[in-house]
């Protein structure tokens, strides 16, 4: 499968999660009574959308977009811890002293990130039907 696919949902996801923790950052400035609750949820948002989204649906709207999910090396519903260790092994990745590491997905077997290696998960098209 073509990674160009893979990478615009991701690049969707990002901007989805980037303009979530944006409005929570303006609310915590705006309402100061409850600026702790707002920052620690813009801190952990980033892993929230993505537990919370392929926990529950096996997608996320931009693997959604391009008609993706996360499944086990077996093709089956990966358990809640997978999705917990896919989301937290994406913190490196975003850090620009870690491209090059993004960029080893192109050449491995599956195209798997480093989080979907250690929970033996992958990514791949909806099935149809």
């Amino acid at each position: 499968m073509p990674l160009g696919p893979r990478l615009l949902a991701g690049l969707v996801d990002m901007v989805i999660v980037v303009a979530i923790v944006a409005g929570l950052v303006s609310l915590a400035h705006i309402l100061p009574a409850v600026r702790p609750l707002f920052t620690l949820l813009a801190t952990i948002m980033p892993l929230l959308y993505f537990v919370v989204a392929e926990g529950w649906t096996l997608t996320t709207p931009g693997k959604r977009l391009f008609g993706f999910v996360v499944v086990t090396l077996d093709g089956e519903r990966p358990e809640l811890l997978a999705h917990i260790v896919r989301g937290l092994t994406r913190v490196p990745e975003v850090l620009p002293l870690f491209l090059p590491y993004c960029l080893y997905i192109h050449y491995t077997h599956r195209h798997q990130r480093l989080g979907d290696m250690v929970s033996e998960t992958v990514v791949v098209r909806r099935p149809t039907g």
